[in-house]
């Protein structure tokens, strides 16, 4: 099984990537990283994320603490669901099941690309 990763910089910018969610997912600075984030803001090995069936497990490497969610992490562990953001020094970056849509928990259905199979009603020509 592959997970989906989406990041956003402060600066607005956002992409995703598709990596195995066989073992552990490294975020950080370092080229050994799975996923590299380049900022000083951000550790060498950040954090170590592990993939489960219902969500994902977080824990914290760094010298300046992850926000998983609302929960601060200072060298702890945290299990939070797919589509919790989770800041990495100036970056977001949440985890979703491919079969997933890619809406960050919290954001509102307007938020969310439109539905290409939607049916609307046609619009009267006046």
């Amino acid at each position: 099984m592959d997970v989906k990763i989406v990041i956003r910089a402060e600066n607005g910018e956002s992409w995703s990537e598709l990596v195995p969610a066989t073992g552990a997912i490294t975020i950080g600075r370092h080229q050994d990283c799975v996923v590299r984030l380049e900022s000083d803001l951000v550790s060498r090995q950040h954090v170590v994320v592990e993939v489960g069936p219902g969500g994902i497990r977080v824990e914290d490497t760094s010298r300046n603490g992850t926000l998983a969610g609302t929960q601060l992490l200072r060298h702890e562990i945290a299990d939070v669901a797919f589509g919790t953001p989770i800041v990495v020094g100036d970056f977001t970056v949440a985890f979703f099941r491919p079969d997933r849509p890619s809406v960050p928990r919290g954001a509102s259905r307007s938020q969310r690309a439109p539905d290409p199979h939607a049916h609307t009603a046609p619009q009267p020509v006046i």
